[in-house]
């Protein structure tokens, strides 16, 4: 019943895109300019299958001893989940994922409330000294 009520409510939002005619009079915008060098971390919170769960039944306290930490390696390859979010923030929030040079991203388990997972970004723009720092660690390693 909760699940094709909450379809129902989806069906009824707006998507907005970067060249959405409510936004910036339709012209696609960014939040980083076309010359700016990007850091980016991802952190994919996976939902948790039901039998994680004692049970069978999803809720916070319920998750079984015996399921899996926190770091996943299965479902989906890490770098195919990145690909997809560095792609679909491609001229809404930057111009191109090609400014991106530095990338962290991190796959685990959802373990909070319900567990039914989430994606967190978090994106800044590298400042000079930032740089010069990232490639020094790279000549070094």
């Amino acid at each position: 019943q909760q699940k094709k009520q909450e379809k129902e409510e989806r069906k009824g939002e707006k998507k907005i895109c970067a060249s959405d005619e409510n936004i910036n009079g339709g012209t696609p915008f960014f939040s980083f300019q076309k010359e700016e060098l990007l850091s980016m971390s991802i952190t994919f919170r996976l939902k948790r299958p039901k039998k994680h769960f004692v049970n069978s039944k999803p809720g916070p306290g319920r998750l079984r001893p015996t399921s899996p930490n926190q770091l996943s390696h299965t479902i989906m390859d890490v770098d195919n989940l990145a690909k997809f979010v560095l792609d679909s923030l491609n001229a809404f929030v930057y111009d191109d994922d090609k400014q991106v040079v530095s990338l962290r991203v991190v796959k685990v388990w959802d373990n909070e409330d319900e567990c039914l997972g989430s994606t967190e970004v978090m994106i800044r723009r590298l400042e000079d000294e930032e740089m010069d720092e990232l490639i020094q660690n790279v000549m070094e390693n």
